[in-house]
């Protein structure tokens, strides 16, 4: 496979634009990659995010999206799951107002999982 060919090639939370009910996981990545790339131009870093789990469903945001950085996920500290990697940090992407009529779902809150390359040859 060419090098043309594997840029144009989407992964599956690239492809999830959600609906009129539902939150697409692309725009909660797209909101991590924000905060990630600033940070990246900043400090002159390669962060990078692993995307949020595809099995992530979250009713449809009425606001904007805010994010900030995130040591853990406290789901999984919650959940007493040890971190794969400890070294690596999360991007927690928040939404304030939803769709939805439920009051424990009018507000929620990703954890995306992000990287670094440990050596400069493994920089895309």
């Amino acid at each position: 496979m060419s090098n043309y060919a594997y840029s144009q090639v989407q992964t599956d939370v690239q492809k999830d634009y959600g609906n009129e009910y539902y939150h697409g996981l692309k725009y909660i990545n797209d909101k991590a990659i924000e905060i990630i790339e600033a940070y990246n131009k900043k400090h002159n870093t390669h962060w990078m995010s692993l995307e949020p789990d595809l099995r992530i469903f979250v009713d449809r945001c009425l606001v904007p999206l805010e994010a900030q950085w995130a040591e853990y996920d406290p789901y999984e500290k919650l959940m007493n799951i040890p971190p794969v990697n400890p070294d690596n940090w999360y991007v927690s992407v928040t939404c304030n107002e939803t769709v939805s009529d439920i009051p424990e779902m009018k507000t929620w809150d990703i954890y995306v999982p992000t990287t670094r390359p440990k050596e400069p040859s493994q920089i895309e």
